[in-house]
């Protein structure tokens, strides 16, 4: 797996208004990008699930990149594992809880768990997360993927050492 990125992305959706709003952010969405075949390819976790589709697809939509990094560690333990996640609901419960934590810790600068999150099913910046479970990402190994947001990776990826701009 030669051509491997993290990409971040918003769109003009009330959906995607309302994270970038809650999360005080200038994206709201997170993905990895693959090549198979010489095709490039999102995988994301989405409304519907943990989905594949293709690049070209998904540009043409309404969605807008933000930015797009090439990690310089080996992810591929990594996307092994997140490519497990496959078909995987999307976590339409969590998400409530997840921007109740996201306020509190606005509020009350305290950080508490996300007790609606459900283990089986996943939010877009949980699952890119994962990429750090079997090595890869070192920046990335103590996140608490309920807590993480496609903002805080995106600030990791412009800071840190670990990651090339490609957008």
């Amino acid at each position: 797996m030669s051509n491997i990125t993290v990409g971040f992305s918003t769109s003009s959706d009330w959906i995607s208004r309302a994270i970038r709003w809650i999360t005080r952010s200038r994206v709201s969405h997170a993905w990895l990008c693959l090549e198979w075949y010489g095709m490039l390819f999102i995988i994301h976790a989405t409304v519907g699930g943990v989905k594949v589709t293709p690049r070209s697809k998904w540009e043409s939509g309404h969605n807008k990149i933000v930015g797009e990094f090439r990690p310089k560690a080996d992810v591929t333990e990594g996307v092994k594992h997140a490519l497990s996640f496959l078909d995987e609901e999307y976590d339409y419960v969590g998400i409530l809880g997840y921007i109740f934590v996201v306020f509190w810790k606005r509020w009350f600068n305290k950080k508490i768990k996300n007790i609606l999150a459900r283990p089986n099913a996943m939010v877009c910046s949980e699952f890119l997360v994962h990429l750090a479970d079997k090595g890869g990402i070192p920046e990335w190994r103590e996140l608490d993927p309920e807590r993480t947001t496609p903002k805080d990776l995106l600030e990791i990826c412009e800071k840190e050492h670990s990651f090339e701009r490609v957008l």
